[in-house]
C-alpha cells in the first residue's frame, strides 16, 4: 500500500473511532468539524458507521475480527466492488453437491452457513457456502479455510467432510461441508452444567489438545475466544472458525491470506500484546496460548483479566501491552496458588515467559488435576522488581541502577559457578529433547500431508492424492496411515492396476484367452507382454517398422497378430519367437483380427480395403474394396461376420465371403470410430465422432438405443464375455453401459484419453490403453465383502479361534455356523426363543456360548449340536454381555438380580459373584491371562475385578455423561478399549483404567469393538450410525470407514485371527465378511509404477523401497480374491475345530433346537 493510501486509511480510522465513541446526537457536529471540506472522507466514515455495530469494539463475543478487519471487510465491499457479490438465499430442499439445504444457520464475512443433510452416509452437516461468485482473493480465503480444516483431524476440531463447488446461473460457487456442532459456548456450557473448578480445568486441557494438533499441523488460530469454542451434547469441546487462521510456515505456503501491514486480526479482549501490535511476524503459537489463558481466566471467575470497556483501540492496545492483568485470587481467593500460577504463566506479557506450546499448558493443567507438581513457577521477586522498575522508571532510576548492579553481580557469580558443572548434562538433555521434538514434528508433518491427500482424493483429485500417498508409503512402509490412505483411495476408484508400459501412446491392449498374459502395442513400435495380473514384465515380444495399430491373440492362445501404420502385418508365436509370417500392404493397416474360429485373418487397410488371409500361411484369400475408408473392425461371437466402421458414418456388416449382410446408418457426420457385436450377434454397437453410441438391429436396421456420450469421440467399444455390459472409451474417461438401453452404469476417470478397451476373460476386469503410455485395469466386480444371507432382524456374531468358523445369531433365535472365507453355510439350529444376543467361542473346546432375549444362557457342543449346560435368569443387554476366559475355565454373565456370577466350567461350580450395584451389567471381558475381568454397567462406571475372588481392583467414574458399553482387550493384554453410548471409543490403561485417549467419529452408540490379532494398534468399532470404523490407536485417527447398508445399524465387528478378515453384523438381517486385504492387491498393482517414479537419478531406489517390493511380492503371491474360497486346510488337530461333516449331521435335528 502506498504511503498516501496508508495516511488516508489512518485518517478514516481516526475519525471513525472518534465518531463511534461520541454520543449519537453529537456525531453530526463532530463530522462537520473533522471532515470539513472533505466530502469523500465524510461519506466513507458515514458508510462505516451505517455498517458497523456500535458495541462491537467492547464485545467479548465479537465475530472473529478486530477493528481493522472490520474496516477491511467494509473496504472490500465499497472500494473493491465485485469482490464478494451477494447471492440469493438458498431455499430449503435445494441441493448443493450431495447436500440438501434444510435451514439457514448464520452468516460470516466470507459465506453463509446452512444446516444441510447428506444421504450417504446419512448425517446432518453445517454447509458453508461462499457469498456469490467471489473474487480471486475471496476464493483463496475460502479455499484456505477448507485446506486448514482438511489438514486438521481431531475430535476437538469441527471436522470437514467435503469441499467442492457447483454452478448456478453460469456462476461457480464454492462450499465446505463441516461437522454440525450443536452446543453452546464453553463459558455458557460450564455455567449451565454447574461445572466445578476441576471440570473447567479439564475442559480447557482438552481444548489445548485440539489447539496443539492445529499447531503441529502448521496452523495458528489467532481468534480463540469462548464464542469459538462450543461444547456439544456429549461434553466434547469443539474449536471452530479458522477463517482468520494462518499457516505457521506462511512464507513457504502456497495459499496465504495477506493481513496487510499493521492490520489487527483477532478479538481485542483475547489478543496478546504482540497481536495488538499488528506485526504478523511477531505472532506465533504462543499467541494462541495467551488467548487460552484469557479464556481460562474468564471460565473460572466470569470476568476478563483486563477491563477494556469503553476504551479506544489505541488505549486498549496499550493496556494489553503494559498494564498487569488481574490475578484470579483478587476475584476468588480459593484459586490462589497453583491454578493462579498456571493462568498467569499462560497470560505473560513476554511471550518467551509463556508456556511454549498449548500442549505444555494442557500438561500442567493435568498435572494439577492428578495432584502432581506443576512446572509453572510463580514470578520471582527479582522479576517482579524488574517489571515494576520498568513501569516506574521516572521515580526510581537511581535505585534501579544500584539494585540491578548488585543483583547482576550475584547472578553472574552464580551462573559462572553452575555453568561448568551442568554444561555437559544440559547439552546432552537438550540434544535428546531436540531429537524427540524433530521426530515428533516430522511425524506430524507426514500425518498432515497424508490427511491432506486423503481429503483431495475424496473430493475428486485422484492423481495428486495417489502421488502423495505413494511417496509417503514408500518412505515408510510401516505407516498404517499411508497404507490405509491408499487402501481407501483404491476402494473408491476400483482401479486394480496401472503400469507405465510404453513411451507415448498405447494403441492396443488385449489379454490372452486363458487370462495369463497381457499384451500391449504402442507408438514406440514395440509389442510388450506382461504376466497377468501381477504385471511382471515378460519382455518385448516384437518390434515393428511403424506405429503399432492393433494386437490380437488367436483363440487357442498360440499366436499373436500385429499390425502397424507402415502397412506391416505379422503373425508371431506366443512368447515372442520369430514371425511365422509377415506381409506388407502399400498403406497403413488400421486393424488386424482373427475370424472363422482363428483360421482367417482380416485386416483393414487405409483407403477402405478389407483383406482376408489364411491364418496359417498369411497368403491372401480375398480383397474387398469398400465405399470409403474405415476406422475399426469387429468380429461376431461365432467368428463368421465382420462389422466395419466407415468414415461416411455407416457400419458395413459382411460375411467371410465378402458379401455385405447389412449397412447400418444413424450416425451424423464425422464417421464411425468404433464397433462391436452384441453377444448373440443380432445387434451391432457403434461409436462415432458425433459423440454418440448406437445399438442397431442387424435384422431390421432399426436403431434400438442411442446414447449421447459426454466423453468426446467414442474411440473404442468392447463387449463383456457374457454380454452383460458394453464398455466405451473416449477423450476423458471410460464408461460402462447397459447393453439394452446403453444407459451409463459406471464411470472410470483416466489421466488421458483411452484408445482401446478390452475385458478379461471372466469379465471381472476392464483393461484400457491410455495415451500417456500407461495401461490400466478397473475392478468391475469388487469382492471385498461376502454376504451371509438368511438372517432376520438384529444379527450378532463371533469368529472361532481358528478363524475358519463364524457364528451368527438373529432375532428369530437361529444360530448359524459359516465356513470362512468361503461363506458356506455349515449348519444352523434354533438357539433361543427370541433374539440371540451374545455369541462366544470357547478357545479350548468345540463349544459356543449364546445368550438371548429369553433370558437364558446356553452352552452348545458343536460336534453334535447338543446342549452342554444352560443358565436361566440371564439379563443380557449387549452383544458382549457374556465372556469366557482365554483358557475356557471361567464363564461370567449378567443376572436379572443385578449380580454377575462367575462360574467354573469344569464342574460348573460358582467361583465368585460380582455385587449388585443398583444397575445391570452391560459388557464383560477377561484379560488374556485371566487375571482380570473388566465390566461396564448402567451406572456408567468402568470396573476391574479379580475373577477368582470377586474383589474390585480398580474403577473409573462416568466420563462426560457417557455410559461405557463394551470392553475388549488386545490379544497380548497390553491395551484395553471400551465403547460408549455417547458415540466414543475409549483407550484405557489395562491396570489403572486411566483414560489415554477418547476417539470421536461415530454418530451413535458404539455397540462393540475388536482388536486386530496381528497389530494391536488397529481396532474396529461397530456403531448404530451404520458404520464400522477401523482406527489407529497410536495416531488416534480413523483409517477407514465401512458402511453396512442404508438405514442399518452396525452391531458387531470382529477380526478373524488372520487380521485380514472382519465379520460385520447389523440390523435388517445384514451380516457379511469383509476382506481388509482385498484392496492391497490394487495397491500392489500400482507399486511398480510408483516405485519407478520415486526412484532417484540413475534408478536409485528410495529408502523403504525394498520393503515395498517384498510386500508387493507377498501380496501378489497370495490367493485373491480370498472371500468365496475354501480354507487352505482344515486344522483338524485343533480341539475347537469342528468338521463340516459333523455340522451337517446335526444341522437337520438342530433346526428344532429350543422348543
Amino acid at each position: 500500500m502506498s504511503t498516501r493510501a496508508e495516511q488516508r486509511r489512518a485518517r478514516v480510522e481516526e475519525v471513525f473511532l472518534a465518531a463511534l465513541e461520541s454520543p449519537e446526537g453529537e456525531r453530526a457536529g463532530l463530522l462537520d468539524r473533522e471532515c470539513a471540506g472533505d466530502a469523500e472522507l465524510r461519506a466513507e466514515v458515514e458508510s462505516l458507521l451505517s455498517h458497523g455495530d456500535p458495541g462491537f469494539m467492547d464485545s467479548k463475543d465479537a465475530p472473529g475480527r478486530g477493528l481493522a478487519t472490520h474496516l477491511a471487510t467494509h473496504a472490500d465491499r465499497t472500494m473493491g466492488a465485485g469482490e464478494a457479490g451477494e447471492a440469493p438465499e438458498l431455499e430449503p430442499g435445494r441441493m448443493v453437491g450431495r447436500f440438501r439445504v434444510m435451514e439457514r444457520l448464520g452468516a460470516g464475512g466470507m459465506g453463509v452457513v446452512y444446516v444441510a443433510e447428506q444421504d450417504r452416509p446419512r448425517r446432518t452437516v453445517a454447509l458453508k457456502v461462499m457469498r456469490g461468485a467471489g473474487s480471486e482473493r475471496l476464493l483463496r480465503r475460502f479455499e484456505f479455510e477448507a485446506e486448514v480444516l482438511g489438514r486438521l483431524q481431531h475430535p476437538g476440531i469441527a471436522q470437514v467432510y467435503e469441499a467442492g463447488s457447483w454452478e448456478e446461473a453460469g456462476v461457480r460457487r464454492a462450499y465446505i461441508a463441516l461437522e454440525l456442532v450443536r452446543g453452546e459456548s464453553i463459558v455458557k456450557y460450564a455455567a449451565r452444567a454447574g461445572l466445578g473448578t476441576r471440570e473447567r480445568l479439564g475442559l480447557i486441557a482438552r481444548v489445548c489438545d485440539a489447539i496443539q494438533h492445529a499447531h503441529q499441523a502448521g496452523v495458528i488460530h489467532r481468534d480463540i475466544k469462548p464464542a469459538n469454542i462450543l461444547v456439544d451434547e456429549s461434553g466434547q469441546p469443539k474449536l471452530l472458525d479458522f477463517g482468520v487462521a494462518r499457516p505457521s510456515d506462511i512464507e513457504g505456503h502456497v495459499t496465504t491470506i495477506s493481513a496487510g501491514v499493521g492490520r489487527i486480526i483477532g478479538t481485542i479482549p483475547y489478543m496478546s500484546p504482540e497481536q495488538v501490535g499488528g506485526d504478523a511476524r511477531g505472532v506465533d503459537t504462543r499467541t494462541d496460548v495467551y488467548a487460552i489463558g484469557v479464556v481460562l481466566f474468564e471460565l473460572l471467575v466470569g470476568k476478563l483479566p483486563l477491563d477494556l470497556t469503553g476504551r479506544s483501540l489505541p488505549e486498549a492496545a496499550r493496556i494489553i501491552r503494559d498494564e498487569p492483568s488481574a490475578r484470579l485470587s483478587s476475584i476468588d481467593r480459593t484459586l490462589k496458588g497453583e491454578v493462579e500460577t498456571i493462568v498467569q504463566k499462560a497470560m505473560e506479557k513476554d511471550r518467551d515467559r509463556r508456556y511454549r506450546s498449548a500442549a505444555a499448558l494442557g500438561d500442567d493443567l493435568r498435572r494439577y488435576l492428578r495432584g502432581e507438581p506443576i512446572l509453572a513457577k510463580q514470578d520471582s521477586p527479582l522479576y517482579i522488581l524488574g517489571k515494576n522498575l520498568t513501569r516506574y522508571r521516572n521515580w526510581a532510576a537511581a535505585a534501579v541502577i544500584l539494585v540491578a548492579g548488585v543483583l547482576g553481580f550475584g547472578v553472574y557469580a552464580a551462573v559462572q559457578a553452575d555453568q561448568s558443572r551442568g554444561l555437559a548434562a544440559e547439552a546432552d538433555a537438550a540434544r535428546r529433547r531436540a531429537d524427540r521434538t524433530a521426530e515428533r514434528l516430522a511425524h506430524e508433518l507426514r500425518s498432515s500431508t497424508i490427511e491432506n491427500a486423503r481429503l483431495v482424493g475424496k473430493t475428486g483429485g485422484f492423481a495428486p492424492a495417489e502421488r502423495v500417498l505413494w511417496g509417503e508409503f514408500v518412505r515408510d512402509p510401516g505407516s498404517l496411515h499411508a497404507r490405509w490412505g491408499l487402501w481407501e483411495l483404491y476402494a473408491t476408484q476400483k482401479l486394480l492396476l496401472a503400469e507405465a508400459a510404453h513411451e507415448g501412446n498405447i494403441n492396443a491392449c488385449v489379454l490372452s484367452p486363458d487370462g495369463s498374459v497381457f499384451l500391449t502395442g504402442g507408438a514406440d513400435r514395440a509389442v510388450r507382454a506382461w504376466s497377468y495380473p501381477s504385471m511382471r514384465s515378460l519382455g518385448e515380444w516384437a518390434r515393428v517398422e511403424g506405429v503399432v495399430t492393433d494386437v490380437n491373440v488367436s483363440p487357442d492362445g498360440s499366436a499373436v497378430l500385429v499390425s502397424d501404420d507402415s502397412g506391416g502385418v505379422r503373425m508371431i508365436a506366443a512368447g515372442g519367437a520369430a514371425p511365422r509370417w509377415a506381409v506388407r500392404e502399400d498403406r497403413a493397416v488400421r486393424r488386424a483380427v482373427f475370424a472363422g474360429g482363428g483360421g482367417v485373418v482380416a485386416t483393414l487397410v487405409d483407403g477402405g480395403v478389407v483383406v482376408f488371409r489364411d491364418a496359417a500361411t498369411g497368403s491372401e484369400v480375398r480383397r474387398e474394396r469398400l465405399s470409403t475408408a474405415g476406422a475399426d473392425v469387429a468380429v461376431s461371437a461365432d467368428g463368421e461376420r465382420l462389422a466395419v466402421g466407415l468414415n461416411n458414418s455407416t457400419v458395413v456388416v459382411m460375411g467371410l465371403d465378402g458379401g455385405v449382410v447389412r449397412t447400418v446408418r444413424g450416425h451424423e457426420a464425422g464417421g464411425v470410430r468404433s464397433v462391436c457385436f452384441g453377444a448373440d450377434g443380432r445387434d451391432v454397437y457403434s461409436g462415432g465422432w458425433d459423440r454418440t453410441i448406437l445399438r442397431t438391429s442387424l435384422e431390421t436396421g432399426e436403431v434400438l438405443a442411442r446414447y449421447p456420450a459426454p466423453n468426446g469421440a467414442v474411440v473404442s467399444l468392447a463387449r463383456s464375455p457374457d454380454g452383460s455390459a458394453i464398455a466405451s472409451a473416449g477423450w476423458w474417461r471410460v464408461e460402462l453401459h447397459d447393453p439394452s438401453t446403453l444407459e451409463r452404469v459406471k464411470t472410470f476417470p483416466s489421466p488421458s484419453s483411452v484408445s482401446d478397451v478390452s475385458f478379461s476373460p471372466d469379465g471381472a476386469v476392464l483393461l484400457g490403453a491410455v495415451n500417456n503410455g500407461e495401461v490400466r485395469g478397473w475392478d468391475l466386480e469388487p469382492r471385498a465383502r461376502l454376504g451371509l444371507p438368511g438372517h432376520t432382524g438384529r444379527v450378532s456374531g463371533a469368529v472361532s479361534p481358528t478363524g475358519v468358523l463364524a457364528a451368527t445369531g438373529d432375532s428369530a433365535g437361529v444360530l448359524r455356523l459359516w465356513e470362512v472365507p468361503s461363506g458356506r453355510l455349515l449348519g444352523s439350529l434354533r438357539a433361543h426363543r427370541g433374539r440371540v444376543r451374545a455369541i462366544v467361542f470357547d478357545r479350548t473346546r468345540p463349544w459356543v456360548v449364546t445368550t438371548g432375549d429369553d433370558r437364558v444362557l446356553r452352552v452348545w457342543d458343536l460336534r453334535d449340536g447338543s446342549m452342554v449346560r444352560s443358565f436361566v435368569g440371564v439379563l443380557d443387554e449387549s452383544v458382549r454381555g457374556a465372556a469366557l476366559s482365554a483358557d475356557g475355565r471361567l464363564l461370567v454373565f449378567p443376572s436379572v438380580d443385578g449380580t454377575a456370577p462367575i462360574v467354573e466350567t469344569d464342574g460348573w461350580r460358582l467361583v465368585a459373584t460380582l455385587p449388585r450395584q443398583g444397575y445391570a451389567y452391560i459388557g464383560m471381558a477377561f484379560s488374556p491371562d485371566g487375571s482380570s475381568l473388566v465390566t461396564t454397567n448402567r451406572s456408567s462406571w468402568l470396573q476391574r475385578w479379580d475373577p477368582r475372588t470377586g474383589a474390585k481392583l480398580a474403577e473409573v467414574p462416568p466420563h462426560m455423561g457417557g455410559t461405557w458399553w463394551a470392553p475388549v482387550y488386545s490379544s497380548d493384554g497390553s491395551r484395553l478399549v471400551v465403547t460408549d453410548w455417547l458415540k466414543r471409543v475409549g483407550d484405557f490403561e489395562p491396570e489403572s483404567l486411566k483414560i489415554n485417549e477418547i476417539l470421536d467419529g461415530h454418530a451413535a452408540l458404539v455397540a462393540s469393538a475388536s482388536f486386530s490379532p496381528k497389530d494391536s494398534r488397529m481396532v474396529a468399532s461397530a456403531s448404530s450410525d451404520g458404520t464400522v470404523r477401523v482406527w489407529d490407536l497410536d495416531d488416534r485417527r480413523t483409517l477407514t470407514t465401512i458402511e453396512v447398508a442404508d438405514g442399518c445399524e452396525a452391531l458387531c465387528s470382529e477380526f478373524a485371527p488372520d487380521g485380514k478378515t472382519l465379520l460385520v453384523t447389523g440390523t435388517n438381517g445384514h451380516a457379511f465378511l469383509m476382506d481388509l486385504a482385498y484392496y492391497e492387491r490394487h495397491m500392489a498393482g500400482h507399486a511398480g509404477m510408483h516405485l519407478a517414479r520415486e526412484s532417484g537419478e540413475g534408478g536409485a531406489m528410495p529408502e523403504g523401497a525394498e520393503r515395498v517390493v517384498a510386500w508387493r511380492g507377498a501380496v501378489m503371491s497370495a490367493g485373491w480374491p480370498r472371500l468365496g474360497q475354501r480354507p487352505d486346510a482344515e486344522p483338524v488337530d485343533h480341539p475347537a475345530w469342528v468338521s463340516g461333516e459333523a455340522l451337517r449331521a446335526w444341522s437337520a435335528r438342530g433346526e428344532a433346537g429350543v422348543r
